[in-house]
């Protein structure tokens, strides 16, 4: 694993091999690869502290690290201190964190199951509407991709959900929200890469990738993009960083497995 330290420094090894990362609000966070335990990375290249077990899948929002147990049984939020979870709520498909909470889909109900929003309290949930294919939490807003790929909608409270567009898309794919917006492909036109301006319809093209790309992670100032190995199909060919208008991205890394630590780390540090 490395560390991102801006253009003039390049990166920093800062642990060893792990076969998924979690950065955010709450610290860097890495899986074992043969155990699957989880480790938190005290700020210290080499320096990690084991912290829990296996689990399906984890987010983070706030402040808060959750898990999803493996299996899909429970929802758990860690408690600070190494072993030490709280279950919060039952079964999930999926969990999703960030900046405006957590949100937990229905269990293997397919296009039939709702999405529930935590109230912050241990098992207490509230049911805001219908599931989708993919979903986001942002800044001060959740997003839901449906089914046929071909809308994303804002949840605007209670189960009410607004279509944001952007229009004549015929496949897209959520990549990114956070502070600097979120972030779209139309898989059907070209990888265009779309940046919602925060009123319905109103899109911005910020890039145009080749087939596998996209703005995959967002920091708290900046926003980042993967290219696919073609070859492999999944493995990362290269990482880009976005000047911040157009589309202007850099390149500031080679191939890599994971890169959602780039996301939100707080100890992010300036590109310049």
């Amino acid at each position: 694993m490395a560390e991102w330290m801006g253009l003039s420094s390049g990166w920093t090894i800062i642990g060893g091999a792990a076969s998924h990362i979690y950065g955010g609000s709450a610290g860097l966070f890495a899986i074992d690869p043969t155990t699957g335990d989880i480790s938190e990375y005290n700020g210290t290249p080499g320096s990690w502290t084991e912290i829990g077990g296996p689990g399906w899948e984890f987010v983070q929002s706030e402040g808060h690290l959750y898990g999803l147990g493996v299996g899909g049984g429970y929802v758990a939020e860690w408690n600070g201190t190494p072993n030490s979870w709280t279950i919060v709520g039952g079964a999930a498909g999926n969990i999703y964190g960030g900046g405006d909470g957590l949100i937990a889909t229905s269990p293997g109900t397919g296009y039939t199951g709702n999405v529930w929003y935590y109230n912050g309290t241990p098992n207490s949930w509230t049911d805001i509407g219908s599931s989708g294919d993919d979903f986001a939490v942002g800044t001060n807003a959740v997003y839901r991709e449906s089914y046929d790929y071909l809308t994303i909608s804002q949840w605007i409270g209670g189960t009410t959900w607004t279509p944001i567009g952007p229009a004549n898309a015929q496949g897209l794919t959520i990549d990114a929200a956070g502070p600097e917006g979120l972030f779209v492909t139309d898989v059907s036109n070209n990888q265009e890469e779309l940046r919602y301006n925060g009123t319905p319809g109103s899109w911005t093209e910020v890039g145009n990738f080749s087939v596998g790309a996209d703005a995959g992670a967002e920091s708290m100032t900046s926003v980042y993009g993967t290219e696919i190995d073609q070859s492999t199909g999944d493995t990362i060919a290269g990482v880009y960083l976005w000047s911040g208008s157009g589309e202007n991205w850099t390149q500031i890394g080679g191939p890599a497995e994971d890169v959602p630590t780039l996301v939100e780390l707080r100890r992010w540090r300036s590109p310049t």
